[in-house]
């Protein structure tokens, strides 16, 4: 897994493949696993997931969306308690994302 910011247009980019368990049931859904939605996340975008109809017509359905809005807000929550459980941990983040203001 690698991540990577992506600065000609501000994206950030989740790459490689996860398979646990945490990644397809913990954090994801059937329909959209937890890389997706961090990516989602990460770049500012809405976490809907679609279905394609006979027509090929993309349909939004909002059960599926529903639960994977659930698996974000889960996901934002775990990230929130991991950067203040550590002290040391918390400083680093703070003056790595002031840097990254400051140079952007």
């Amino acid at each position: 897994m690698g991540v990577q910011h992506l600065s000609i247009n501000g994206k950030w980019e989740i790459s490689g493949r996860c398979w646990t368990a945490q990644n397809r049931d913990t954090y994801g859904t059937p329909d959209m696993d937890a890389v997706k939605i961090i990516n989602h996340i990460m770049n500012g975008k809405p976490v809907k997931v679609y279905d394609k109809a006979e027509d090929d017509k993309l349909y939004l359905n909002t059960e599926k969306t529903n639960l994977a809005e659930m698996k974000a807000e889960a996901i934002n929550n775990a990230f929130h308690a991991w950067v203040w459980r550590d002290a040391d941990r918390t400083n680093d983040i703070v003056k790595s994302t002031i840097k990254f203001i400051i140079l952007m």
